[in-house]
């Protein structure tokens, strides 16, 4: 009896690596017998097989051409690439997918005019990114693709395949009229990483959307300590939202460089924002100290919020006095942030502030200065927490309560 009426046994010759017998199953008339004799083939990948494994992409049964598609990805040779193009024409969507992961395993680059095709799909991205230098020249002309879908897929597989020429495409994509691609394009040239990059972002810290240019500052951020210099210069710029997204940039990034002229913007009339005094905080160098001591009277409220956070990050015991005055700022918020601050500081001279703030006229920052009590754990703040309990607001009483068992665990603990 010939192969095509007895069942063979397709793991036996999987063990053995018979090829020339799995070759033959391909054609047995029992579908599960031909994927189990492709998988095994895919599992063995011997160039020898393509040429029949080719043949079976033909299979009437969608089933078998899926698996069998598969396997070609796995062998990974470069006859199979032009079969493969056509299976992404396959009735059975799960097919396109099979071919167009298998595209991506084998890396031709006959494969990428089908794949930017596909582009929109995540299985013909990762396919692109794996083919890699030889996908870039192609990749050209989709950026200039009508679809805004289109270019913003192709800016993210070039940030991710990377090179000089990446790069060069990229700087020019962030001149794309969708707020989408132009984001897009920043985000992948700090991935990259390439200090040609750094120029151009800066640029587009001026650009009229807020995505755009925060994504512009967070590739700055990748980037690093190459960035700083230029950043810094840009503290002076006159556009206001490339200084602020600048200094942000600087507060994330930490370098020390940077505080000398922070300050100076921050004392200077050309930056009136929060985002410089949070950078100062960010980088925590004891510099900015007095500076921000100065900014808690700040006229602008939320400078003053910032000053209050970036003195308690940095925690010296110089600014708990000019804290405990922000606990009496016109502003809840301000009020809230100080005492924040003065929880991080533990400043002693603090607690009779913080009991006396506990009446504060906002419930949020009540439950604030309840939570900053319990975490200094001073015994002089139970009685007054006590009485918190019984706060109309549900938020402030169940801080106090919180707080309560915190200073008895750290008198226990003692």
């Amino acid at each position: 009896m010939g192969i095509f009426h007895r069942k063979p046994n397709v793991e036996r010759m999987a063990k053995k690596k018979d090829v020339k017998g799995l070759i033959k199953a391909l054609k047995h008339k029992d579908k599960y017998v031909r994927i189990e004799a492709t998988k095994a083939l895919g599992e063995i990948k011997d160039p020898k097989t393509v040429e029949p494994l080719v043949q079976t992409l033909k299979d009437k049964d969608s089933g078998v051409r899926g698996i069998v598609t598969k396997a070609l990805g796995e062998i990974k040779d470069p006859k199979a690439v032009e079969p493969l193009i056509q299976v992404l024409e396959d009735e059975n969507i799960v097919n396109r997918w099979y071919a167009i992961e298998a595209l991506g395993n084998i890396g031709d680059a006959r494969a990428v005019a089908p794949l930017i095709k596909n582009i929109e799909r995540n299985e013909a991205t990762i396919a692109l990114i794996k083919i890699g230098k030889p996908a870039v020249e192609p990749l050209t002309q989709a950026l200039k693709d009508k679809n805004a879908s289109v270019r913003r897929h192709t800016a993210a597989i070039l940030g991710s395949i990377g090179g000089r020429r990446a790069v060069e495409l990229l700087i020019k994509t962030l001149n794309d009229v969708d707020v989408f691609v132009r984001a897009t394009a920043a985000l992948n040239l700090g991935k990259i990483g390439d200090p040609k990059a750094i120029a151009p972002l800066i640029h587009v810290l001026g650009d009229e959307d807020s995505r755009v240019r925060f994504d512009s500052a967070r590739a700055l951020i990748k980037l690093g300590e190459v960035a700083v210099e230029p950043l810094v210069r840009s503290l002076e710029d006159k556009d206001s939202n490339v200084r602020w997204d600048a200094a942000f940039a600087l507060g994330e990034i930490g370098d020390d460089r940077a505080v000398e002229p922070l300050i100076v913007a921050l004392e200077g009339e050309a930056v009136r924002s929060g985002f410089v005094v949070e950078a100062l905080g960010e980088i925590g160098d004891a510099r900015a100290v007095e500076p921000l001591i100065k900014a808690l009277k700040d006229e602008n409220e939320n400078v003053r919020k910032s000053a209050a956070m970036a003195l308690g990050k940095i925690g010296d015991a110089k600014a708990a006095e000019p804290l405990i005055e922000a606990l009496k700022d016109k502003n809840k918020f301000v009020r809230g942030d100080a005492a924040a601050a003065l929880g991080r500081i533990g400043a002693a001279k603090a607690i009779e502030p913080l009991i006396e703030a506990l009446n504060d006229e906002i419930p949020a920052v009540r439950g604030t200065v309840a939570r900053v009590l319990g975490e200094i754990g001073d015994v002089k703040a139970v009685e007054p927490l006590k009485e918190v309990l019984n706060d109309e607001d549900e938020f402030a009483s169940g801080i106090a309560a919180d707080a309560l068992n915190k200073i008895k665990a750290k008198q226990k603990s003692k």
